[in-house]
Protein backbone atom coordinates (compact mmCIF):
# COMPACT_ATOMS: atom_id res chain seq x y z
CA UNK A 1 0.00 0.00 0.00
CA UNK A 2 1.68 3.19 -1.16
CA UNK A 3 1.61 6.14 1.82
CA UNK A 4 -0.99 8.35 -0.06
CA UNK A 5 -3.21 5.17 -0.07
CA UNK A 6 -2.46 4.37 4.03
CA UNK A 7 -3.81 8.10 4.41
CA UNK A 8 -6.66 7.94 3.00
CA UNK A 9 -7.62 4.65 4.52
CA UNK A 10 -6.33 5.20 8.24
CA UNK A 11 -8.15 8.56 8.26
CA UNK A 12 -11.34 7.29 7.37
CA UNK A 13 -10.64 4.81 10.38
CA UNK A 14 -9.92 8.15 12.62
CA UNK A 15 -13.40 9.66 11.32
CA UNK A 16 -15.49 6.72 12.00
CA UNK A 17 -13.95 6.48 16.02
CA UNK A 18 -14.31 10.57 16.63
CA UNK A 19 -18.17 10.42 15.11
CA UNK A 20 -18.88 10.30 18.85
CA UNK A 21 -21.95 9.57 18.85
CA UNK A 22 -21.50 6.58 16.59
CA UNK A 23 -18.61 5.35 17.84
CA UNK A 24 -20.41 5.00 21.16
CA UNK A 25 -23.20 3.43 20.49
CA UNK A 26 -21.75 0.34 18.43
CA UNK A 27 -18.03 -0.80 17.36
CA UNK A 28 -15.99 0.14 14.05
CA UNK A 29 -16.39 -1.71 11.68
CA UNK A 30 -14.29 -4.98 11.06
CA UNK A 31 -13.46 -4.21 7.36
CA UNK A 32 -11.83 -0.89 8.52
CA UNK A 33 -7.79 -0.58 8.30
CA UNK A 34 -6.44 -0.43 11.87
CA UNK A 35 -3.12 1.15 11.74
CA UNK A 36 -0.34 -1.04 14.05
CA UNK A 37 3.19 -0.32 11.87
CA UNK A 38 5.08 2.59 12.59
CA UNK A 39 4.95 2.45 8.86
CA UNK A 40 0.88 3.29 9.28
CA UNK A 41 1.49 4.81 12.22
CA UNK A 42 3.53 7.71 10.14
CA UNK A 43 1.03 7.64 7.50
CA UNK A 44 -1.62 8.58 9.80
CA UNK A 45 0.44 11.51 11.11
CA UNK A 46 0.94 12.95 7.58
CA UNK A 47 -2.84 13.53 7.27
CA UNK A 48 -1.67 17.59 7.54
CA UNK A 49 -5.47 17.88 6.58
CA UNK A 50 -5.90 17.38 9.87
CA UNK A 51 -2.88 17.49 11.75
CA UNK A 52 -1.42 20.72 10.03
CA UNK A 53 -4.78 22.80 9.94
CA UNK A 54 -5.25 26.07 12.58
CA UNK A 55 -8.30 27.56 13.51
CA UNK A 56 -9.42 30.17 11.20
CA UNK A 57 -10.91 32.24 14.23
CA UNK A 58 -7.45 33.11 15.17
CA UNK A 59 -7.75 35.18 12.31
CA UNK A 60 -11.04 36.42 12.51
CA UNK A 61 -10.30 38.17 15.91
CA UNK A 62 -7.47 40.36 14.77
CA UNK A 63 -7.13 43.03 13.54
CA UNK A 64 -5.40 42.47 10.49
CA UNK A 65 -8.20 43.48 8.52
CA UNK A 66 -11.01 45.45 8.13
CA UNK A 67 -14.94 44.76 6.55
CA UNK A 68 -17.52 47.14 4.62
CA UNK A 69 -21.50 46.29 4.15
CA UNK A 70 -20.41 43.06 1.76
CA UNK A 71 -17.97 41.94 4.00
CA UNK A 72 -19.91 41.96 7.20
CA UNK A 73 -23.14 40.34 5.22
CA UNK A 74 -21.17 37.48 3.65
CA UNK A 75 -20.02 35.95 7.35
CA UNK A 76 -21.68 33.45 8.73
CA UNK A 77 -23.49 34.23 12.23
CA UNK A 78 -20.62 32.02 14.08
CA UNK A 79 -17.84 33.80 11.91
CA UNK A 80 -19.54 37.27 12.38
CA UNK A 81 -19.93 36.66 16.54
CA UNK A 82 -15.78 35.98 16.43
CA UNK A 83 -15.31 39.29 14.22
CA UNK A 84 -17.51 41.21 16.47
CA UNK A 85 -15.82 39.12 19.88
CA UNK A 86 -19.44 38.65 21.05
CA UNK A 87 -17.76 35.59 23.20
CA UNK A 88 -19.04 32.39 21.43
CA UNK A 89 -18.80 30.60 18.14
CA UNK A 90 -21.67 28.32 18.89
CA UNK A 91 -23.34 26.41 16.06
CA UNK A 92 -26.03 24.86 17.54
CA UNK A 93 -26.94 23.21 14.13
CA UNK A 94 -24.09 20.95 14.14
CA UNK A 95 -20.27 20.43 14.97
CA UNK A 96 -18.15 23.33 15.63
CA UNK A 97 -15.82 22.82 13.84
CA UNK A 98 -12.56 25.33 15.24
CA UNK A 99 -12.90 23.69 18.52
CA UNK A 100 -13.63 19.60 16.95
CA UNK A 101 -10.77 20.12 14.82
CA UNK A 102 -8.66 20.40 17.84
CA UNK A 103 -9.29 17.55 19.66
CA UNK A 104 -9.60 15.49 16.74
CA UNK A 105 -5.39 16.44 16.51
CA UNK A 106 -5.17 15.60 19.96
CA UNK A 107 -7.17 12.33 19.78
CA UNK A 108 -4.63 11.05 16.50
CA UNK A 109 -1.87 11.99 18.96
CA UNK A 110 -3.22 10.01 22.19
CA UNK A 111 -3.80 6.87 19.47
CA UNK A 112 -0.49 7.66 18.20
CA UNK A 113 1.20 7.47 22.11
CA UNK A 114 -0.27 4.42 22.64
CA UNK A 115 0.64 2.18 19.58
CA UNK A 116 3.91 3.34 20.34
CA UNK A 117 3.87 2.52 23.81
CA UNK A 118 2.92 -1.14 22.59
CA UNK A 119 5.70 -1.91 20.56
CA UNK A 120 8.45 -4.24 22.28
CA UNK A 121 11.06 -2.34 21.10
CA UNK A 122 11.85 1.78 20.68
CA UNK A 123 14.01 2.91 17.71
CA UNK A 124 14.73 6.00 16.35
CA UNK A 125 11.55 5.41 14.34
CA UNK A 126 9.40 4.66 17.49
CA UNK A 127 11.36 8.06 19.44
CA UNK A 128 10.44 9.99 16.51
CA UNK A 129 6.35 9.21 15.90
CA UNK A 130 6.14 9.84 19.83
CA UNK A 131 7.94 13.34 19.22
CA UNK A 132 5.48 13.94 16.73
CA UNK A 133 2.12 13.07 18.38
CA UNK A 134 3.82 14.89 21.60
CA UNK A 135 4.39 18.13 19.11
CA UNK A 136 1.13 17.24 17.63
CA UNK A 137 -0.42 17.11 21.30
CA UNK A 138 0.64 20.45 22.35
CA UNK A 139 -0.26 22.19 19.34
CA UNK A 140 -3.93 20.98 19.32
CA UNK A 141 -3.92 22.42 23.25
CA UNK A 142 -2.08 25.68 22.32
CA UNK A 143 -4.98 26.43 19.73
CA UNK A 144 -7.49 25.96 22.09
CA UNK A 145 -5.92 28.06 24.98
CA UNK A 146 -5.61 30.81 22.63
CA UNK A 147 -9.26 30.64 21.63
CA UNK A 148 -11.00 29.34 24.88
CA UNK A 149 -8.88 31.11 27.75
CA UNK A 150 -7.92 34.39 28.46
CA UNK A 151 -4.44 35.66 28.23
CA UNK A 152 -1.69 33.50 30.08
CA UNK A 153 -0.68 36.60 32.50
CA UNK A 154 -3.96 37.79 33.23
CA UNK A 155 -5.56 34.46 34.18
CA UNK A 156 -2.23 32.25 35.03
CA UNK A 157 -3.64 32.54 38.82
CA UNK A 158 -7.03 32.05 38.89
CA UNK A 159 -8.35 28.36 39.66
CA UNK A 160 -11.28 27.97 36.98
CA UNK A 161 -11.55 25.17 35.42
CA UNK A 162 -11.80 26.08 31.88
CA UNK A 163 -10.81 23.36 28.79
CA UNK A 164 -10.72 19.33 28.82
CA UNK A 165 -7.50 18.12 28.92
CA UNK A 166 -8.00 14.50 27.39
CA UNK A 167 -4.65 12.29 27.99
CA UNK A 168 -5.61 9.17 26.25
CA UNK A 169 -7.77 8.62 22.85
CA UNK A 170 -10.96 6.63 24.78
CA UNK A 171 -13.79 9.09 24.51
CA UNK A 172 -16.37 7.43 26.43
CA UNK A 173 -14.21 8.31 30.19
CA UNK A 174 -14.47 11.29 32.25
CA UNK A 175 -12.26 14.15 31.51
CA UNK A 176 -10.74 16.59 33.91
CA UNK A 177 -10.81 20.28 33.26
CA UNK A 178 -7.77 22.37 32.91
CA UNK A 179 -7.08 25.67 34.51
CA UNK A 180 -4.62 28.23 32.70
CA UNK A 181 -1.44 27.43 34.34
CA UNK A 182 -2.10 23.74 33.74
CA UNK A 183 -2.93 23.87 30.39
CA UNK A 184 0.42 25.70 29.35
CA UNK A 185 2.35 24.00 31.91
CA UNK A 186 0.91 20.47 29.67
CA UNK A 187 2.30 22.53 26.33
CA UNK A 188 5.40 23.35 27.66
CA UNK A 189 6.22 19.23 28.98
CA UNK A 190 4.73 18.07 25.35
CA UNK A 191 7.27 20.39 23.27
CA UNK A 192 10.14 20.11 25.69
CA UNK A 193 9.58 15.92 25.54
CA UNK A 194 9.37 16.42 22.08
CA UNK A 195 12.59 18.19 21.57
CA UNK A 196 14.32 15.27 22.71
CA UNK A 197 12.44 12.69 20.93
CA UNK A 198 12.76 14.09 17.31
CA UNK A 199 15.49 14.49 14.60
CA UNK A 200 17.07 18.12 14.26
CA UNK A 201 14.78 18.35 10.68
CA UNK A 202 12.46 16.56 9.25
CA UNK A 203 12.12 14.90 5.64
CA UNK A 204 9.19 16.86 5.14
CA UNK A 205 8.73 20.59 6.52
CA UNK A 206 4.47 19.32 7.35
CA UNK A 207 5.88 16.83 9.66
CA UNK A 208 7.16 17.64 13.34
CA UNK A 209 11.05 18.13 13.62
CA UNK A 210 13.32 19.37 16.53
CA UNK A 211 13.76 22.68 14.96
CA UNK A 212 9.92 22.72 14.83
CA UNK A 213 9.12 21.95 17.96
CA UNK A 214 11.53 25.12 19.38
CA UNK A 215 10.03 27.34 17.12
CA UNK A 216 6.43 26.28 18.74
CA UNK A 217 7.87 26.51 22.11
CA UNK A 218 9.02 30.15 21.52
CA UNK A 219 5.64 31.34 20.36
CA UNK A 220 3.89 29.45 23.37
CA UNK A 221 7.17 30.82 25.53
CA UNK A 222 6.12 34.29 23.90
CA UNK A 223 2.52 33.69 24.56
CA UNK A 224 3.29 33.31 28.40
CA UNK A 225 5.08 36.70 28.43
CA UNK A 226 8.40 34.73 29.32
CA UNK A 227 10.91 35.89 27.00
CA UNK A 228 13.76 35.04 28.04
CA UNK A 229 12.62 31.16 27.46
CA UNK A 230 11.42 32.65 24.24
CA UNK A 231 14.58 33.60 23.18
CA UNK A 232 16.41 30.79 23.94
CA UNK A 233 13.78 28.85 21.74
CA UNK A 234 13.93 31.15 19.16
CA UNK A 235 17.83 31.04 18.87
CA UNK A 236 17.55 27.35 19.27
CA UNK A 237 15.54 26.87 16.08
CA UNK A 238 17.88 29.45 14.29
CA UNK A 239 20.98 27.98 14.95
CA UNK A 240 19.65 24.55 12.79
CA UNK A 241 17.25 26.70 10.56
CA UNK A 242 17.76 30.52 9.20
CA UNK A 243 17.56 30.87 5.75
CA UNK A 244 15.31 33.43 4.73
CA UNK A 245 14.42 34.17 1.16
CA UNK A 246 15.79 37.22 -0.79
CA UNK A 247 12.18 38.88 -2.22
CA UNK A 248 13.73 40.31 -5.33
CA UNK A 249 13.58 36.82 -6.64
CA UNK A 250 10.15 36.46 -6.30
CA UNK A 251 7.97 37.09 -9.29
CA UNK A 252 4.71 39.55 -8.77
CA UNK A 253 3.35 38.03 -11.83
CA UNK A 254 1.41 35.15 -10.03
CA UNK A 255 -1.75 35.98 -7.93
CA UNK A 256 -0.21 34.35 -5.13
CA UNK A 257 3.63 35.20 -5.30
CA UNK A 258 5.31 33.56 -2.80
CA UNK A 259 6.46 29.74 -3.57
CA UNK A 260 5.00 27.15 -1.41
CA UNK A 261 7.24 25.07 0.60
CA UNK A 262 9.81 27.73 0.01
CA UNK A 263 13.11 27.26 2.12
CA UNK A 264 12.22 29.71 4.91
CA UNK A 265 9.14 27.33 6.32
CA UNK A 266 10.14 25.36 9.46
CA UNK A 267 6.65 23.78 9.83
CA UNK A 268 4.17 24.15 7.59
CA UNK A 269 0.40 24.84 8.46
CA UNK A 270 -2.57 26.18 7.29
CA UNK A 271 -5.89 27.97 8.35
CA UNK A 272 -9.04 26.50 8.32
CA UNK A 273 -10.31 27.43 4.51
CA UNK A 274 -14.00 29.23 4.48
CA UNK A 275 -15.24 31.08 1.42
CA UNK A 276 -14.91 33.74 3.32
CA UNK A 277 -10.81 33.48 3.97
CA UNK A 278 -10.61 34.05 0.45
CA UNK A 279 -13.43 36.83 -0.48
CA UNK A 280 -12.70 39.73 -1.63
CA UNK A 281 -14.54 41.59 0.87
CA UNK A 282 -12.07 40.68 2.95
CA UNK A 283 -9.76 43.72 3.21
CA UNK A 284 -6.51 44.90 4.51
CA UNK A 285 -6.37 46.48 7.52
CA UNK A 286 -5.79 50.22 5.18
CA UNK A 287 -3.28 51.80 8.50
CA UNK A 288 -0.77 48.96 7.78
CA UNK A 289 -0.96 48.76 4.11
CA UNK A 290 -0.24 52.22 3.93
CA UNK A 291 2.93 51.90 6.47
CA UNK A 292 4.83 49.80 3.58
CA UNK A 293 7.25 52.35 1.89
CA UNK A 294 7.23 52.07 -2.00
CA UNK A 295 10.84 50.34 -1.98
CA UNK A 296 9.61 47.48 0.12
CA UNK A 297 8.53 44.45 -1.54
CA UNK A 298 6.27 43.55 0.91
CA UNK A 299 3.84 45.94 -0.90
CA UNK A 300 3.59 44.18 -4.14
CA UNK A 301 4.19 40.66 -2.88
CA UNK A 302 1.36 40.50 -0.19
CA UNK A 303 -1.67 42.97 -1.88
CA UNK A 304 -3.40 42.92 -4.49
CA UNK A 305 -6.58 45.73 -5.11
CA UNK A 306 -9.57 44.56 -5.82
CA UNK A 307 -12.47 45.70 -8.81
CA UNK A 308 -13.24 48.46 -6.50
CA UNK A 309 -9.26 49.73 -5.81
CA UNK A 310 -8.86 48.21 -1.75
CA UNK A 311 -6.23 45.89 -1.09
CA UNK A 312 -6.81 42.02 -0.56
CA UNK A 313 -4.32 39.74 0.99
CA UNK A 314 -2.32 37.90 -1.34
CA UNK A 315 1.33 37.10 0.19
CA UNK A 316 0.02 33.69 1.96
CA UNK A 317 3.48 31.67 2.40
CA UNK A 318 1.10 28.79 1.24
CA UNK A 319 1.55 30.11 -2.10
CA UNK A 320 -2.31 30.14 -3.07
CA UNK A 321 -5.48 31.65 -1.06
CA UNK A 322 -5.00 29.61 2.21
CA UNK A 323 -3.87 31.48 5.12
CA UNK A 324 -0.16 30.15 6.26
CA UNK A 325 -0.27 29.45 9.71
CA UNK A 326 2.91 27.56 10.20
CA UNK A 327 6.07 28.63 11.78
CA UNK A 328 8.90 30.13 9.17
CA UNK A 329 12.38 31.50 9.76
CA UNK A 330 11.10 35.50 9.62
CA UNK A 331 8.30 34.73 13.02
CA UNK A 332 11.97 33.45 14.37
CA UNK A 333 13.89 36.67 14.02
CA UNK A 334 10.98 38.99 14.86
CA UNK A 335 10.58 36.85 18.06
CA UNK A 336 14.32 36.90 18.15
CA UNK A 337 14.62 40.82 17.66
CA UNK A 338 12.17 41.37 20.37
CA UNK A 339 13.05 39.41 23.11
CA UNK A 340 16.78 40.51 22.96
CA UNK A 341 15.72 44.23 23.33
CA UNK A 342 13.36 43.33 25.96
CA UNK A 343 16.30 41.95 27.45
CA UNK A 344 18.20 44.90 26.93
CA UNK A 345 20.91 44.53 24.13
CA UNK A 346 18.98 47.03 21.45
CA UNK A 347 21.93 47.07 19.38
CA UNK A 348 21.61 43.28 18.69
CA UNK A 349 17.48 43.14 18.70
CA UNK A 350 17.92 45.45 15.97
CA UNK A 351 20.72 43.35 14.14
CA UNK A 352 17.92 40.26 13.76
CA UNK A 353 15.62 43.08 12.25
CA UNK A 354 17.89 44.41 9.94
CA UNK A 355 19.04 41.01 8.68
CA UNK A 356 15.64 40.08 7.95
CA UNK A 357 14.20 43.23 6.24
CA UNK A 358 17.50 43.99 3.95
CA UNK A 359 15.91 40.47 2.26
CA UNK A 360 12.11 42.33 1.81
CA UNK A 361 13.36 45.50 0.04
CA UNK A 362 14.46 46.48 -3.14
CA UNK A 363 18.21 45.66 -3.31
CA UNK A 364 20.40 48.61 -2.81
CA UNK A 365 17.23 50.78 -0.89
CA UNK A 366 17.36 49.40 2.57
CA UNK A 367 18.00 51.95 5.32
CA UNK A 368 19.10 50.06 8.71
CA UNK A 369 16.84 50.90 11.64
CA UNK A 370 18.75 52.21 14.45
CA UNK A 371 16.97 52.67 17.77
CA UNK A 372 18.48 55.03 21.18
CA UNK A 373 15.99 53.56 23.32
CA UNK A 374 14.75 50.12 24.33
CA UNK A 375 10.93 52.31 23.78
CA UNK A 376 12.48 52.88 20.22
CA UNK A 377 13.09 49.55 19.56
CA UNK A 378 10.11 48.14 20.68
CA UNK A 379 7.63 50.15 18.71
CA UNK A 380 9.97 49.62 15.30
CA UNK A 381 10.27 46.01 16.05
CA UNK A 382 6.19 45.07 16.81
CA UNK A 383 5.38 47.54 13.80
CA UNK A 384 7.54 45.15 11.82
CA UNK A 385 6.39 42.09 13.67
CA UNK A 386 2.56 43.21 12.30
CA UNK A 387 4.41 44.14 8.44
CA UNK A 388 5.82 40.81 8.24
CA UNK A 389 2.89 38.48 10.17
CA UNK A 390 0.34 39.87 8.66
CA UNK A 391 -2.98 37.48 7.89
CA UNK A 392 -1.21 34.93 9.74
CA UNK A 393 -2.24 33.26 13.05
CA UNK A 394 -0.24 34.65 15.45
CA UNK A 395 -2.10 38.48 15.63
CA UNK A 396 -4.59 37.38 17.95
CA UNK A 397 -1.64 35.70 20.39
CA UNK A 398 0.13 38.99 20.11
CA UNK A 399 -3.12 41.41 20.96
CA UNK A 400 -3.59 39.47 24.35
CA UNK A 401 -0.01 39.15 25.48
CA UNK A 402 0.58 42.88 24.63
CA UNK A 403 -2.91 43.93 26.58
CA UNK A 404 -0.80 43.44 29.93
CA UNK A 405 1.68 46.79 28.43
CA UNK A 406 0.30 49.95 28.85
CA UNK A 407 2.34 50.99 26.02
CA UNK A 408 1.58 48.56 23.53
CA UNK A 409 -2.46 47.23 24.17
CA UNK A 410 -4.81 48.42 21.92
CA UNK A 411 -8.57 48.70 22.35
CA UNK A 412 -10.45 47.04 19.75
CA UNK A 413 -13.23 48.32 17.71
CA UNK A 414 -15.30 47.59 14.55
CA UNK A 415 -18.59 48.75 13.15
CA UNK A 416 -20.30 48.04 10.16
CA UNK A 417 -23.57 48.70 8.90
CA UNK A 418 -25.68 47.23 11.74
CA UNK A 419 -22.99 45.01 13.42
CA UNK A 420 -20.47 46.87 15.68
CA UNK A 421 -18.08 45.68 18.97
CA UNK A 422 -15.00 46.70 21.16
CA UNK A 423 -12.87 44.99 23.21
CA UNK A 424 -10.27 45.89 25.58
CA UNK A 425 -7.95 43.12 26.68
CA UNK A 426 -6.15 44.97 29.38
CA UNK A 427 -9.69 45.33 31.34
CA UNK A 428 -11.36 41.94 30.44
CA UNK A 429 -10.20 38.16 30.38
CA UNK A 430 -12.25 37.71 27.55
CA UNK A 431 -11.99 34.11 25.55
CA UNK A 432 -14.68 32.17 24.00
CA UNK A 433 -17.03 30.11 25.60
CA UNK A 434 -16.93 26.70 24.61
CA UNK A 435 -19.77 25.41 22.49
CA UNK A 436 -22.75 24.23 25.24
CA UNK A 437 -23.27 21.36 22.57
CA UNK A 438 -19.45 19.71 23.35
CA UNK A 439 -19.78 20.71 26.96
CA UNK A 440 -23.20 18.20 26.69
CA UNK A 441 -20.82 15.44 25.59
CA UNK A 442 -18.06 15.76 27.82
CA UNK A 443 -20.77 15.48 30.38
CA UNK A 444 -19.67 18.90 32.37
Amino acid sequence: MNNYLRIIYLSGFILCLISCNDFLDEKPSKSLVVPTTPEDIQALLDGDGLMNSDAFTLFLQSDDFELGDAGAAELDDWQRNAVFWKGEIDNPDGVTLEYRNSYEKIFVSHYVMEQVKGFEDSSPQTNELMGQALFYRAYGYFTLAQLFMPDYRMAKESEEEIVPLRSESQLDVDVPMATVSQMYAEIVSDLEQAISLLPETAKYVTRPSRVAAYALLSRVNLAMGDYEKALESSTAALAIRSELMDYNTIDTVNTYPIPFLNEEIIFNGIQTAYSFSFSTNLLVNSEIYESYDAMDLRKPLYFMLNSEGSPNFTGSYNGNFELFSGIAVDELMLTAAECTVRAGDLQAGMDYLNKLLETRWVTGYYVPYVASSQQEAMDIILMERRKSLLYRSTRWMDLKRLSNEPLFHKILKREVSSFSGSLDLSQEAYALKIPARELVFEGK
